[in-house]
């Protein structure tokens, strides 16, 4: 199966998997505690496939491990003495622990959500100007939305006194 089109399916799965879990909650019935640690690695696997498709293995490979890096040093720090986030510990239903601290689900989750956050805030703004690395733009991709926003999205702004930057 193509790598792209892997991606895209593994995204329908993880979407499948909120709504299983938004349903089961309203309709009153016990989420299934397997559910999250599941939806998580399936978004986790998503982000980095699209990532090693959009930036290149080696840049996907590097974001990962500093996301991975940062996070369980954070995470470690918070749990080990309660600085950062305040106090809080983590129960054995998320998997193995680092250090016996940190499940190592938590790291891919911070990951699962920064990538996203990324190519969100890649579209919302101007790239910056730092030389010649910023003056490389990655193409269009199908399927993900266009850098600028549509004519009539920027005509509606403009008719309500709005200018984001990203216009």
């Amino acid at each position: 199966m193509p790598l792209p089109r892997l991606t895209v399916q593994l995204l329908w799965v993880y979407i499948g998997l909120v709504f299983l879990s938004l349903l089961l909650a309203l309709l009153g019935q016990p989420i299934p505690p397997i559910l999250t640690p599941i939806s998580t690695l399936v978004c986790f696997v998503f982000a980095v496939l699209h990532a090693g498709q959009r930036l290149g293995w080696k840049r996907a490979g590097l974001f990962l491990g500093i996301a991975f890096s940062i996070s369980l040093l954070f995470e470690s720090l918070g749990v080990a003495t309660g600085y950062v986030y305040g106090p809080y510990h983590y129960t054995d239903g998320l998997g193995p622990k680092f250090l016996g601290l940190v499940p190592f689900l938590i790291p891919l989750a911070w990951f699962m959500m920064m990538y996203p956050a990324l190519i969100i805030a890649e579209r919302l703004l101007p790239p910056l100007p730092l030389g010649a690395a910023s003056r490389r733009r990655q193409p269009h991709q199908p399927g993900f939305p266009p850098a600028r926003l549509p004519e009539r999205a920027r005509r509606q702004f403009a008719a309500a006194g709005l200018r984001p930057q990203f216009l």
